[in-house]
């Protein structure tokens, strides 16, 4: 009855619009427009990478926090930074050497470093990366091995340093273990926590590929391959991924979609692969037309493209916005460059910049409205690393297209 009654208490009590007043306020700020748009782009990814750094900082054991509550929540439970995610952190590494390429900054460059270090740190026996958060307890979980084979690796490219290497060959060991006998690129379900289907294969695939490339190792592009394979044959006709999110399989996430559409393209990409590039267009394509004339898209999809969410998936929206603009450069196709620049603006509006809380200022949502269900009440490290990743892509794009640029506010940093 007490646990009952606690429950009860996080879960609608605590959570109520009367005592998360600065959640509710944002939450309706998201209904009337959102925040305003800084003139230069800079602004938005200097909030960002402020919020990121924020969130590295709030983690005195190391690693990347998972997010930050604004709102009272009922998972962990509290308001505040949230413990440090493997996932985030390993996507986050690739992100910030960018962020210290284009600004010049080595503060990042070192950050991402201490990432990586930090992975090695809490890499399991098996070769594998936890899942959920670091307070939770440790079980290999396929898709944040991969993303930590990801980060390593660039983290070699970018130090040259043997650890990094030997990690993602320990990591690379186990997905292939992981993977079913038949080498079909489906995986031994016992070896995950969180299982996500084609997001997972395509993921994975894409990290086994630069793990093969880099240690000339030939059985790991193999597998790799035979991963993404298994992704693209959980593509329907029409495009949508069938990607068998946990909570939902037949209405899936836009974030996951996004997810699966990204290994396809970073393989296809790395490969030269025709086939993959079709199948990741294929999603891409149909995705142009779900765009809101807000700039904004729907949290979920069922199999037939239906819209399912009252709300907004953020990271999905960033993400998207990537994979156009990836594809922009490949195919020189300006509606690419559009539905970029449209979802990119969205989601600047969703951007609180003038807040004094230092875990909502700067970072992006789960939702818009905020209240919506994915991260409800919540910033989030993996939909900062994105729209930061697509802030850079864009303005790479622009600088190539327009060689005299105006004046940046980031030469005033």
């Amino acid at each position: 009855m007490v646990t009952r009654f606690k429950k009860y208490l996080q879960e609608n009590v605590l959570t109520a619009d009367l005592l998360n007043r600065m959640a509710a306020h944002e939450a309706k700020c998201d209904k009337s427009g959102g925040h305003r748009v800084a003139e230069l782009d800079d602004v938005h990814l200097l909030e960002t990478i402020g919020w990121l750094i924020r969130a590295q900082d709030a983690m005195p054991y190391g690693g990347l926090s998972r997010g930050y509550s604004f709102g009272w929540n009922p998972y962990f439970p509290k308001r505040g930074w949230q413990p440090a995610q493997p996932k985030a952190t390993g996507e986050a590494i690739a992100t910030l050497f960018d962020c210290a390429a284009a600004l010049g900054r080595e503060d990042l460059r070192q950050r991402a470093i201490d990432l990586a270090n930090w992975l090695i740190k809490i890499q399991m026996l098996n070769g594998a990366i936890g899942g959920g958060t670091l307070d939770e307890p440790p079980s290999p979980e396929i898709l944040n091995t991969a993303q930590a084979i990801i980060g390593w690796i660039r983290a070699h490219r970018e130090t040259q340093s043997e650890r990094f290497a030997q990690a993602a060959r320990r990591a690379s060991d186990f997905l292939i273990i992981a993977q079913d006998p038949q080498g079909t690129g489906q995986f031994d379900l016992s070896q995950s926590a969180g299982f996500d289907g084609s997001a997972c294969s395509s993921r994975v695939g894409w990290a086994l590929i630069e793990a093969g490339i880099l240690m000339e190792e030939y059985r790991y592009c193999a597998a790799g391959e035979k991963n993404v394979d298994h992704s693209i044959r959980q593509q329907r006709s029409n495009g949508w991924m069938r990607s068998g999110c946990l909570d939902n399989s037949d209405c899936t996430l836009l974030h996951t979609i996004a997810h699966s559409t990204e290994g396809i393209l970073q393989s296809a990409l790395i490969l030269d692969n025709n086939r993959c590039l079709s199948a990741a267009r294929k999603t891409a394509d149909v995705l142009l037309s779900k765009i809101h004339d807000d700039g904004s898209m729907c949290g979920r999809f069922t199999s037939n493209w239906s819209e399912r969410a009252s709300w907004s998936c953020l990271p999905g929206n960033a993400q998207m916005a990537s994979i156009w603009l990836k594809l922009y450069r490949v195919t020189g196709s300006e509606k690419y460059l559009h539905a970029a620049q449209q979802v990119i603006l969205f989601l600047k509006k969703t951007q609180n910049r003038i807040t004094s809380q230092p875990g909502l200022r700067g970072g992006i949502k789960g939702s818009s409205p905020c209240d919506g269900e994915f991260g409800r009440y919540q910033t989030l490290s993996c939909a900062a690393k994105f729209f930061i990743d697509a802030l850079l892509l864009l303005s790479q794009v622009s600088a190539s297209k327009n060689p005299v640029s105006p004046p940046s506010a980031l030469a005033l940093k």
